[in-house]
């Protein structure tokens, strides 16, 4: 059998993100993804990574040298609590196909608090592993203006998550 890359068995990417801006900031939710790259059930997830890139310029969308910052990592434990789910239905003789992960712990969430009116931002989340970073697939810019904010979900991304110039609109570019 050959060796199976770890990047492979890093998680899918979150497919469903929402964003919209608040009073608070710009809240962002998903939830987990349960596969890892080669669409096999996954094994690991620690958790995600959001991050934000600030946008000054309209060629600050796909200019790798404007990184994304890292504002915070959200914990997941859905796929240890099933894997704990599973031993334990063994330890009791019982089929391990039982065990289900909790919908309610599947739903994340978390607000940029530190946005601020007027300023144009990306956002992603990045699923994590012992694998290694997962895939990202939607990338979200956001004019933030509080509860009235425009917010757009891109796609047309590298194997890094990063945004590619054939993905924008003419308005967007330089």
């Amino acid at each position: 059998m050959r060796p199976i890359p770890p990047e492979s068995v890093s998680p899918e990417a979150v497919k469903e993100l929402k964003v919209q801006g608040s009073l608070t900031g710009v809240r962002l939710a998903w939830g987990s993804p349960v596969n890892d790259r080669r669409g096999k059930e996954l094994q690991e997830l620690d958790g995600y990574r959001v991050e934000r890139k600030i946008i000054s310029r309209p060629g600050d969308t796909v200019n790798s040298r404007v990184r994304f910052e890292k504002l915070a990592f959200v914990e997941d434990r859905s796929i240890s609590d099933l894997l704990r789910q599973r031993e334990l239905l063994r330890s009791q003789d019982k089929p391990s196909h039982r065990a289900k992960i909790d919908p309610a712990i599947q739903s994340f969430e978390y607000v940029d608090s530190s946005a601020r009116p007027g300023e144009q931002y990306l956002y992603r989340v990045v699923p994590q592993s012992y694998y290694g970073d997962g895939a990202v697939q939607l990338v979200a810019q956001v004019l933030f203006r509080g509860d009235s904010s425009d917010v757009s979900m891109l796609a047309g991304l590298t194997s890094d998550g990063d945004l590619v110039e054939s993905a924008l609109g003419a308005d967007d570019e330089e």
